[in-house]
């Protein structure tokens, strides 16, 4: 019985969090960091302490929630994209493209996470400038890769910088 209510609590504090408008990587991101700045716990950890669980079984549905915000995240881009194919605005082949720079732009990001602040805003900087850089070469629109480069600590505050091309 006490598991069960360690897991509704758990449950319920997550899904509070999430109502309260930090989104699935927001989430991750905070729950990912052992410290802030300030030596404060990590968000995961604070949790564990106010409600008496298990830092693991806290963490295990931070991890939970993020996997699943992902694999819907990834099934709308793919249907987004697959509507562009139909609509002939991109082709089949610039989609698997898309969708291959998508997840090499996801593997740089997440290596930027144990960086310094300043380091993460000039990584993400070199990653968006490079991203335009691709997508120039390659004919494809940057509107179909936004999603990746919208997240919200992508440049530290900043907007990212407009398009460099016409769309």
């Amino acid at each position: 019985m006490k598991h069960l209510r360690t897991s509704l609590v758990v449950a319920g504090v997550a899904a509070t969090v999430g109502v309260v408008g930090v989104g699935g990587l927001g989430i991750a991101a905070a729950a990912s960091n052992t410290t802030s700045s300030d030596g404060a716990s990590s968000l995961v950890q604070k949790i564990a302490d106010k409600f008496h669980l298990n830092k693991e079984d806290v963490q295990a549905v931070f991890d939970e929630n993020r996997a699943e915000h992902q694999a819907e995240h990834r099934q709308k881009l793919e249907e987004r994209l697959s509507q562009a194919v139909t609509d002939g605005k991109i082709t089949e082949a610039q989609k698997e493209k898309i969708l291959a720079k998508l997840a090499d732009v996801e593997t740089k990001m997440n290596a930027l996470k144990d960086k310094t602040p300043q380091e993460r805003h000039d990584g993400m900087k070199q990653i968006h400038e490079d991203l335009q850089q691709w997508a120039k070469d390659n004919g494809i629109r940057m509107e179909y890769l936004r999603p990746v480069m919208r997240h919200p600590h992508a440049f530290s505050g900043d907007q990212p910088p407009p398009d460099s091309q016409a769309n």
